[in-house]
Formats: C-alpha cells, structure tokens, sequence
C-alpha cells in the first residue's frame, strides 16, 4: 500500500503536524500495538478449529438465528442467537 493513501501513515503525520503526539509517543504506541498483535495471533494459531457445527457462531450477536452461505453452493450454517 501506498504511504500516501495508508490511514495509519496519514494519521500518524496529521498527529505529529497538530502536536498532539511526539515521535516518541508514536514509536511507543507501534510496540504497544505490535505487541497486542502478536500476543492475539499466537492466541488464535494456538486454539483448536471450531467444529462445523458452531463455525458460523459469534460472526455478528443476534436474538434471531438465521443462515450463512458456505462455500459450496448448497452448504450454509447456522448462525445461532448469542444475545
């Protein structure tokens, strides 16, 4: 991605020419967040696979259960109520 059209980059520039931020600030918001990153990658690589059966819970919290389209055309799964 372009640096110019990069919201991060672009955010970051218009926070330095406001002051609200030092350079030093910034470079430690980045660790903080590259920490965050890798801390939650290593959590999802390290859990188990959802089973089919639940594959298509928790995508958005609902009172209603409806139905999500799989890959196949004529597969879909059950998004259950979670509210």
């Amino acid at each position: 991605m372009k640096k110019k059209s990069d919201p991060i980059t672009s955010f970051r520039a218009k926070c330095l020419e406001a002051g609200l931020l030092t350079n030093d600030q910034i470079k430690t918001i980045d660790k903080e967040v590259k920490k965050h990153i890798e801390e939650e990658t290593e959590k999802a690589l390290s859990s188990p696979e959802p089973s089919m059966s639940t594959i298509a819970d928790h995508i958005t919290k609902t009172s209603t259960p409806y139905q999500v389209r799989a890959c196949h055309q004529f597969a879909s799964h059950t998004h259950h109520a979670n509210l």
